[in-house]
């Protein structure tokens, strides 16, 4: 009797489970959609399509992407039912954010058609010295409907910009887009030209990236301006045989003047800088009084017939006193509630060298990361002239950036305290190439090793990575500032583009090993420069608890 009654509470059991499980079964549907662009009806390849889920759920409560195939469709299936607010994509094409449907057990049709986004133009100079024996080039970044480009280009007086003291002006507007703040280079020619440029690198969507050659061109200080459409954007160029390096100590400028191609010192060579003018020794060599805050011309330049060479020399010397400080923490991060420790040092500048301060008091103030101050203190200052100090954080403070300031006998200094509310990941993700570089047009791989911390590998976690490029650029900071011709740092505000996404598997060392493309569809032919291809890549274990770790390719 008792074995019956027990079957029957199972049986009863069984079927009160079995019809939990129906209710809380999440209802499926899917889609079907095709993204094309608006101007001209035509299939966006690579589209990116998000759809995020609007439902109170937070299991449910996620963010589906997908990307368009090379006909423009996309299909989504087994997607939990509901409502989704759907936004789409691409490189120069984009879509306001819309309401989606999804019915439980049907798919619903989606139609999306991308707007052009606003035209976009960057002109981008790896090089602004020539010598007249090269081809002065540059390349033309963005977007436009325009089928073609206008280079004009301008041989300037620079003896008359630097009498009228411009010249510093003159290139600050050079460097940035429309020429903001500065006049318009041009009026100041002695000779022009201009030609033409069909942008054969058009992809689907309008976007170029166009190499410019300009022939070659007799020495002199050059203005150039490409427009596309609309937009211009502009840059200066010098044609020149001679170089020059500044050194500024003491209160004086040593120039070197060279030759460009030879390295051979120049005599004879004419520096001016403001009202101070001097000629070059045999050595190449002249030594002139540096600028001062206030001297409206703060740029050097050096002629040698028709050769000239542009130096930056503008210098900051702020009026900090004699006395100096010097501070660190113990770490470079901290937690919410974490004591935050610090020491610093304090000199004096006697001449050139630097005095113990004596004995004193430094005062102190914590700043939080909107400004805030929340916490002043002091701390004795040693014989040794060194102090040291503690800050006690709150677990409820806001992360960000906190500051220490410092202050005694008129000099300050702070350092930062970087605030994160962070927690440490489970397992740690590597990705690395096999191949130092890889020739553009072949394959390249990444393998992707995910390993919990506690040790030993995840096994069969799903990999996603997204690939991504930048052009390479080889940056020497010597090469720039007080100590070379004026230029703005190589690949400023310069973005990456989308390349392709790649999926894997880990196997049981707890590596994925991701294969790629080069070249995909609507690339050119050849590149104009190398480009660095960056992985992206998100892994997730069994448990659904995933971690990102990038890696780059050299192509």
């Amino acid at each position: 009797m008792i074995r019956r009654i027990s079957l029957i509470l199972s049986a009863a059991l069984c079927i009160a489970m079995l019809g939990y499980d129906i209710a809380t079964e999440v209802p499926i549907g899917s889609v079907h959609g095709r993204v094309t662009m608006a101007e001209n009806g035509k299939p966006l390849p690579k589209a990116s399509i998000s759809l995020v889920f609007r439902g109170e759920s937070a299991e449910l409560k996620r963010v589906i992407e997908i990307t368009a195939a090379k006909d423009g469709t996309f299909d989504l299936r087994g997607i939990p039912a509901g409502v989704y607010t759907v936004s789409a994509d691409a490189r120069a094409h984009t879509s306001k954010d819309r309401i989606l449907v999804v019915n439980e057990g049907k798919t619903t049709e989606l139609d999306v058609a991308l707007k052009p986004k606003d035209p976009e133009l960057e002109l981008y100079a790896s090089q602004r010295v020539f010598t007249p024996d090269e081809t002065p080039s540059f390349q033309l970044r963005g977007f436009d409907p325009a089928a073609k480009t206008t280079i004009n280009y301008y041989r300037l007086d620079l003896n008359r910009i630097i009498k009228g003291g411009g010249l510093r002006t003159l290139l600050y507007s050079f460097s940035r887009p429309g020429n903001e703040g500065g006049v318009d280079p041009s009026t100041a020619s002695v000779k022009s030209d201009h030609f033409a440029k069909e942008l054969l690198s058009k992809d689907i969507e309008g976007v170029f990236t166009e190499p410019i050659n300009l022939p070659k061109l007799a020495q002199g200080f050059y203005y150039v301006r490409c427009t596309v459409g609309k937009q211009s954007r502009s840059t200066y160029m010098n044609v020149s045989t001679i170089g020059m390096v500044v050194k500024t100590a003491q209160g004086k400028s040593t120039c070197f003047v060279a030759d460009l191609v030879t390295g051979a010192p120049i005599p004879g060579a004419f520096v001016q800088m403001g009202s101070n003018q001097l000629g070059t020794d045999a050595n190449g060599i002249a030594t002139i009084p540096a600028p001062v805050e206030n001297e409206k011309q703060m740029v050097m330049v050096v002629r040698k017939g028709d050769s000239y060479a542009v130096v930056d020399t503008q210098t900051y010397n702020p009026k900090r006193g004699t006395h100096r400080i010097f501070m660190y923490g113990d770490r470079p991060i901290y937690r919410p509630g974490d004591l935050v420790q610090f020491k610093g040092v304090v000199r004096k500048l006697q001449g050139a060298d630097y005095r113990l301060p004596g004995t004193g008091t430094v005062e102190l103030e914590v700043l939080d990361a909107d400004g805030n101050s929340v916490h002043r203190f002091t701390a004795p200052l040693s014989a040794r002239g060194t102090f040291a100090g503690t800050y006690q954080t709150n677990s409820e403070d806001k992360p960000g950036t906190y500051t220490v300031n410092a202050k005694f006998g008129g000099a300050a200094d702070d350092f930062y305290v970087n605030l994160a509310a962070y927690r440490k990941p489970e397992f740690s993700i590597a990705v690395t190439s096999p191949k130092k570089y890889v020739v553009y047009g072949d394959h390249a791989q990444a393998t992707v090793k995910a390993e919990y911390y506690f040790g030993g590998p995840v096994v069969s976690a799903k990999v996603q990575a997204y690939i991504t490029r930048l052009q390479h650029y080889d940056y020497d900071p010597s090469e720039y500032g007080d100590e070379g011709d004026y230029s703005e740092e190589p690949g400023a505000g310069v973005m990456g583009e989308y390349s392709q996404k790649v999926e894997g598997t880990t196997n049981e060392k707890g590596e994925a090993v991701l294969d790629f493309d080069t070249r995909v569809e609507g690339d050119p032919d050849a590149l104009p420069n190398d480009y660095d291809y960056t992985i992206s890549a998100s892994v997730a274990d069994a448990s659904n608890k995933f971690f990102e770790g990038t890696g780059q390719v050299l192509v």
